[in-house]
């Protein structure tokens, strides 16, 4: 055969999904490593022989992609320690006061609850796009109003959507209307006390 026809057999062997992963993946490493052993033979005289050529195209691709899922594997792990410092409750900045907000829909018993928690710097989405482009969620008309007529009051405000991990004790207040029946209307200086692992977890963070 010609050596275009090696070439593209070569080639090739990446598309043949009888072949195994391991030796598919190999291709540019023998590509490589052929024409490294070709001008071996022109300036040095030497070569290598057939099977030390093919253990060291294996041992070159294993190490190539090994240091990649050693690469992925790294960024993985920073990534998740940076999704969990963003996910995480955050005091507001002095002097501002932070109130998280949440709620829970049960779609078989048609019942809501929302609730919410106001905290300062020592201590759901739709509504927030709704109220930032109401424009766009006609369906939320009337809550919006009402949110805006209450915030017009304030002096300052700002309104963000928060992860729920970062909005953890506002949505288990609101869940335990769904889902545990706690239908009585309250407001209460402090947290409840089932929930005062989550609020002191969050209280520690700076």
């Amino acid at each position: 055969h010609s050596l275009y026809h090696n070439i593209h057999y070569v080639l090739s062997l990446k598309k043949n999904l009888s072949i195994p992963l391991e030796t598919r993946r190999m291709v540019p490493w023998i590509l490589w490593l052929l024409w490294k052993n070709r001008n071996n033979l022109l300036f040095e005289g030497m070569v290598y022989l057939v099977k030390d050529l093919l253990d060291k195209i294996k041992a070159s691709s294993d190490e190539w992609f090994h240091a990649q899922e050693i690469e992925i594997g790294e960024e993985k792990k920073e990534q998740d320690v940076l999704d969990g410092i963003k996910r995480l409750w955050r005091p507001p900045p002095k002097p501002w006061l932070k109130c998280n907000v949440a709620f829970s829909w049960d779609k078989e018993k048609k019942i809501g609850g929302s609730a919410w928690v106001l905290r300062n710097s020592e201590d759901g989405k739709d509504l927030v796009s709704a109220v930032s482009r109401p424009r766009a969620w006609p369906s939320f008309k009337g809550q919006v109003h009402q949110i805006l007529l209450a915030l017009s009051l304030v002096l300052n405000w700002r309104l963000e959507h928060e992860e729920r991990k970062a909005n953890l004790g506002a949505f288990l207040i609101a869940r335990s209307v769904t889902l545990e029946d706690r239908s009585q209307s309250y407001v209460a200086q402090g947290y409840p006390f089932w929930l005062k692992d989550v609020f002191t977890n969050e209280s520690c963070i700076t």
